[in-house]
């Protein structure tokens, strides 16, 4: 932990405690790394400066040392390191750095850690449970966060920031454009009025993902939006879906008296559509029909409407005058020149309305996309607020459990979340999974539709959702913590790339046998099935053989073992004093660990004096700021030094 910075502070003369001395002073990058799935060793990296903010992305083919990864790392001076939860075992994920990580641990992490000795390695763990949890437990925040996300159920956030983006770029060659940016805008503002809602509703929250949601949707930036959109835009103007109701939304969408000309053009669009009506009006009366007006959203405009039972009691014909009669379920529709003429009209004073409109609108929008950023983050907010929602109503309404990560992957009356859905209560029998170290291979049988190829599916999807944060419809679930799932559960051929239905199982297989690690779960579905039964019996005798050996991989033989398969003598003679040779190898490299934790322990005796005396003659923290420094440095101290005994 570095010293708190201040005014007198200098530059730490403590040497960096990392296997490479010439890393300079403590690192101020905050570094994220991930490696790529396959045969070439891809890694990904990104370094963000705690000081400046900068952020470097890389990505480089790396060989089984990763020399190149650590040299990046090197030149970002790290001072902590992100790396996903799947590259720990579930023993070792709590573990500090420097600590002594298990087989099971990512050869990439063992580097990292043997080479940047002193820095955090923290693993981004699963952080959906506790927040679904909060929304499960808590029925008034579920129900006012579900009440405060329906205005914008309707609206792609995203979609719309991308076109207000894009907008500045985009001249209004047509009416049709600029109604389409005064819609936008009218979304916006709905979009930006509830998130202060949402907010309220997610007041008090315990979850610490709830509180971050609830901060980035209360963004002082959005009220700026909204204060801007509020001053140009009528309150009464609502979005909506189509019909007379949205062209007079998108009309009236401005202020008035915010434009002249647009006052005009509006005045103008109001009289031509009351000479429409009065239109109606007049032909009702002299044909004495019940006629009514229909607004279409293409280039026609108003029509005349009137329904088949009326016009059947008006004589079965209509009168003379009415052209482009149009027989639609239940009415009629039509049309006379008079019409055609007022609804000409009517369309020019639309179009003038909306592109003054828009004039208006696209200075407005130059004004938002200034804090455009405060938008994305709010999309981001609500998208995952929205999946956290969607995973308790799934939860409560089914009655799922939360899921527990173990070694150990453990199901209790497992149900198959999507035939849960679809049958009637009762009729689901739930089913009991088990997979330990002990029996990590199983074969499943049973005759055809007992439901195998279900108890599969039901197994992956079940770890598909422990793994998104979701609970599960089980009584009682134990996950393992799964770096890939590999599944082959059709028996299909695939026409696009030419393959049979045995060639396609080959491939799938292959796939699978390439990429399967100790912590990989594999399902396989009715192997070999698409060749004779022999061959498949074959084909899979080999997968299970292969499958078995890479979970061999991780088991110690013992020579007791060797003897009791009756091994010939002179394999276990050399044998023994193979393990004799390992042995003795051990032994030294303990007592050369030894040294080094006694170097190691003098290192942090070093830095403890050197830091506590910047303490005394250069702080100027308040008492109950550097009090709690002081605790948590003495609490790193302790960690070391129970370490290094």
């Amino acid at each position: 932990m570095s010293r708190p910075r201040s005014a007198l502070s200098r530059p730490t003369t403590a040497r960096p405690q990392t296997a490479a001395s010439s890393r300079g002073p403590e690192g101020s990058f905050i570094i994220a790394v991930l490696e790529g799935r396959g045969v070439g060793r891809e890694v990904g990296m990104a370094a963000l400066d705690k000081d400046t903010g900068r952020v470097a992305l890389i990505q480089l083919a790396d060989c089984p040392t990763y020399v190149k990864t650590l040299h990046q790392m090197h030149i970002h001076s790290p001072a902590m390191i992100l790396v996903p939860d799947t590259f720990f075992s579930p023993t070792d994920i709590s573990m500090p750095a420097g600590g002594n990580k298990s087989h099971s641990t990512s050869l990439l992490v063992q580097c990292i850690t043997d080479e940047f000795e002193g820095v955090p390695i923290e693993p981004v763990m699963r952080k959906y449970w506790n927040e679904n949890a909060e929304l499960i437990q808590t029925e008034d925040r579920f129900n006012e966060v579900k009440n405060a996300m329906k205005p914008l159920s309707k609206l792609d956030l995203d979609k719309l920031i991308s076109s207000l983006a894009s907008s500045e770029v985009r001249e209004t060659s047509s009416a049709k454009s600029a109604s389409s940016r005064v819609a936008q805008m009218l979304n916006l503002r709905s979009i930006v009025q509830s998130l202060p809602r949402l907010a309220k509703a997610l007041e008090g929250s315990r979850a610490q993902l709830l509180q971050i949601i609830a901060e980035m949707i209360s963004d002082e930036r959005l009220y700026k939006i909204d204060e801007l959109v509020r001053a140009s835009l009528n309150d009464e103007a609502a979005p909506a879906k189509g019909g007379l109701n949205a062209v007079n939304a998108r009309v009236y969408a401005v202020k008035a008296n915010y434009n002249r000309l647009l006052d005009v053009a509006r005045e103008t669009y109001k009289e031509n559509v009351g000479d429409i009506y009065a239109l109606r009006a007049r032909l009702a009366e002299e044909h004495d029909l019940p006629l009514t007006l229909v607004y279409r959203d293409s280039d026609a405009g108003f029509v005349f409407a009137l329904k088949k039972a009326d016009l059947t009691d008006a004589g079965g014909e209509l009168p003379r005058g009415f052209i482009d009669v149009t027989a639609q379920k239940g009415r009629v529709t039509f049309a006379t020149i008079e019409l055609k003429k007022r609804n000409a009209r009517m369309k020019d004073a639309l179009d003038e309305t909306l592109i003054l409109s828009d004039k208006i609108i696209q200075d407005l929008t130059d004004d938002i996309v200034v804090d455009i950023g405060a938008l994305y983050k709010a999309s981001e907010a609500v998208a995952l607020l929205d999946v956290l929602w969607s995973f308790a109503h799934a939860s409560i309404l089914r009655n799922y459990v939360r899921p527990e990560f173990t070694g150990t992957l453990a199901i209790k009356g497992g149900r198959h979340p999507v035939l849960e859905s679809v049958q009637s209560a009762g009729a689901m029998v739930p089913n009991d999974v088990y997979c330990c170290e002990a029996s990590s291979f199983q074969i499943v049988q049973g005759p055809n539709m007992s439901g195998k190829s279900t108890y599969l599916k039901q197994i992956a999807l079940l770890t598909v959702m422990a793994m998104c944060g979701c609970f599960v419809p089980a009584e009682y679930g134990s996950f393992r913590i799964q770096d890939a799932l590999l599944t082959r559960l059709s028996n299909d051929d695939d026409l696009e790339k030419s393959l049979s239905t045995f060639a396609n199982e080959m491939a799938s297989t292959a796939m699978i046998l390439g990429l399967a690690t100790y912590d990989s779960l594999v399902l396989i579905d009715e192997v070999g099935r698409g060749t004779s039964v022999r061959e498949g019996i074959a084909i899979s005798h080999a997968i299970a053989e292969e499958l078995i050996r890479l979970k061999a991989w991780r088991s110690n033989i013992s020579l007791d073992l060797a003897r009791l398969a009756d091994l010939p003598a002179p394999v276990v003679t050399e044998a023994r004093r193979v393990a004799d040779l390992l042995t003795e190898q051990e032994e030294r490299d303990m007592q050369q660990s030894r040294t080094s934790k006694l170097a190691v322990r003098r290192k942090a005796l070093l830095r403890l004096r050197t830091q506590l005396g910047q303490a005394l003659d250069h702080s100027t923290l308040p008492d109950e700021e550097l009090a709690a420094y002081l605790a948590r440095f003495q609490k790193d101290i302790m960690a070391v030094l129970q370490q290094t005994m």
